[in-house]
């Protein structure tokens, strides 16, 4: 029999859009989510999802409105909420700390290539910019022929110049962007490492020293500068972290299931990289960026992160930084694009049923 969890601030934040967007379309702020709206589970696009259900303009306002607080339907960005910054690791382990000054990581996480143009320009368009930019790609995803068409576009290259899989295509789009920096000698294979397997460090949430990179941290280079805390302006690292397949437990002898590293062991992953040869301790602020779209469950996915953090005695923040549609539509060459009512109400079921896992065990 599953019991109760206790429920965390963002949990209960979450549950309270998701009532607002239940009250929207029945009235009834208690019912059932689950009930009032459609699972779009057998439905390949959200779009294709039926919901009967008929708004008025200002149930529609009301429900658009609950949603985009959630993350899905938003038009507008999410930035970095600066009040959630710690500054309490410098204090305690820096000697020249000064007060009021922050450094955070940008954690970007990649998928098709406008969605990663997208999550750069939100980065770069914070008041302060992040102390270490880290891309997690994956080499097994491989690229089709649609996505590499459109990734040949927004590159502005040949089509069959464009990388084979999303890791190659990744590499190409930091290393043509006008602010980065290559390092002299190339890349530099960082000496650390991690694992999923049984007994791994801090059970896949931990990296693992190793006297040589096996690949899986690369520094690329360096992207713009940044004025540091104690005063010095210095380059901004850019590192790869690649997303690795590994072979599912439950399916040996199976090689096309498999698990790999997710958002909250990527966010873990990037508070341990400590760039700063001069610094003490690990920068504990980090800041996962995505869609919209994918908000609630990447918010859930920080706490999960700062609660698995292999370093608990530094303490560390994770918040999520999400691009809006008119963003990605500036990256895409498009016009913004506001999804549909009953594409809004998939997304509202989603939410509900992930919110139901997250609080019962």
């Amino acid at each position: 029999m599953s019991e109760r969890v206790p429920e965390n601030e963002t949990i209960v934040r979450m549950n309270q859009a998701i009532m607002r967007a239940t009250e929207a379309v029945c009235g009834d702020p208690q019912a059932n989510p689950l009930e009032v709206f459609p699972n779009p589970e057998d439905k390949e696009r959200r779009e294709d999802v039926v919901f009967g259900a008929d708004l008025t303009p200002e149930q529609e306002a009301d429900f658009r409105a609950a949603m985009a607080e959630l993350g899905p339907g938003r038009q507008t960005d999410k930035g970095l909420d600066l009040l959630r910054l710690s500054n309490a690791n410098r204090e305690r382990y820096c000697d020249n700390f000064t007060p009021g000054q922050y450094e955070w990581k940008a954690v970007l996480e990649a998928g098709q290539l406008h969605k990663g143009m997208a999550e750069l320009e939100l980065v770069l368009a914070q008041p302060l910019q992040p102390s270490l930019i880290v891309v997690t790609a994956a080499p097994g995803r491989i690229i089709g022929e649609k996505e590499k068409a459109l990734s040949a576009r927004l590159l502005k290259i040949p089509v069959e110049e464009v990388g084979d899989n999303e890791y190659e295509v990744y590499c190409q789009f930091l290393q043509s962007h006008p602010r980065f920096k290559p390092l002299p000698e190339g890349v530099e294979h960082l000496p650390f490492g991690y694992d999923l397997g049984e007994g791994s460090r801090k059970e896949g949430f931990g990296v693992s020293p190793m006297n040589r990179g096996n690949g899986q941290f690369v520094r690329l280079g360096s992207f713009g500068e940044i004025h540091t805390f104690d005063d010095l302006v210095r380059p901004i690292p850019l590192v790869m972290i690649r997303v690795d397949r590994f072979p599912d437990p439950n399916f040996p002898d199976d090689p096309s299931k498999y698990i790999q590293p997710n958002n909250a062991q990527k966010m873990c992953y990037a508070a341990n990289l400590n760039m700063r040869p001069d610094y003490k301790a690990v920068d504990i602020n980090v800041g996962f960026v995505t869609s919209a779209t994918y908000q609630p469950s990447c918010e859930l996915a920080a706490d999960e992160a700062v609660s698995n953090f292999e370093y608990s005695e530094y303490g560390m923040t994770a918040q999520v930084l999400t691009y809006g549609a008119e963003r990605l539509a500036v990256v895409k060459g498009e016009e913004s694009y506001t999804p549909a009512v009953n594409q809004l109400a998939a997304e509202a079921y989603k939410v509900a049923d992930m919110l139901q896992k997250a609080t019962t065990e």
